[in-house]
């Protein structure tokens, strides 16, 4: 399961429920229905990215990505680094990492990402954000001088909702394309 020591935060008292409660599909169609041009994702670390010695799961720790995205529906697209580090950093077992069949895509706090094949078929993904949360290497704690701001944390949701469906649609084709033969030359 997820790091103990991880609760979730209660919304405030007096606020209206909104897109938050809603489905997947109503999420994503208030999530910001309008096409915006944006740059594409960069990884900054092309050497660990691409090292056939590591196996996918690993090539995306220890990396950060430039990308340019909108989060907030209505917002301008904003350029920012993801750092993305191994799910032990954010609190998982390292041992029981090495018997899971799936994958956890952590950020340095943030953001979790789990991966799992589900036992009657097919994969299920969970996504958690731990805003104002900090891991000591021990435990989870909620820093009382970061805020959590409802907007960003639910267009968050939004734009993960909409990101992820969008991928459903694409994947499964580029994955045929590129199954087997996976490689990049920076030449």
């Amino acid at each position: 399961g997820f790091p103990a020591g991880l609760r979730p935060l209660p919304r405030p008292h007096g606020r209206r429920r909104g897109p938050i409660q809603q489905t997947a599909e109503g999420q994503a169609a208030q999530g910001g229905g309008e096409t915006v041009q944006t740059q594409p994702a960069q990884t900054q670390d092309p050497e660990i990215s691409l090292n056939e010695n590591l196996s996918m799961k690993e090539r995306y720790w220890n990396t950060t990505h430039m990308v340019e995205e909108v989060i907030v529906p209505g917002a301008e697209a904003r350029r920012f680094p993801i750092h993305f580090v191994p799910p032990w950093e954010v609190g998982f077992d390292k041992a029981k990492w090495e018997k899971f069949t799936g994958t956890i895509i952590s950020t340095n706090g943030t953001m979790i990402h789990f991966l799992r094949q589900k036992p009657e078929g097919g994969y299920e993904l969970r996504t958690r954000f731990y805003m104002g949360w900090s891991f000591d290497g021990e435990k989870y704690t909620y820093d009382q001088n970061r805020p959590v701001i409802w907007e960003l944390a639910e267009g968050l949701l939004l734009h993960n909702v909409k990101e992820y469906r969008h991928l459903a649609e694409i994947l499964p084709e580029v994955y045929a394309e590129f199954k087997d033969n996976f490689r990049v030359d920076l030449d």
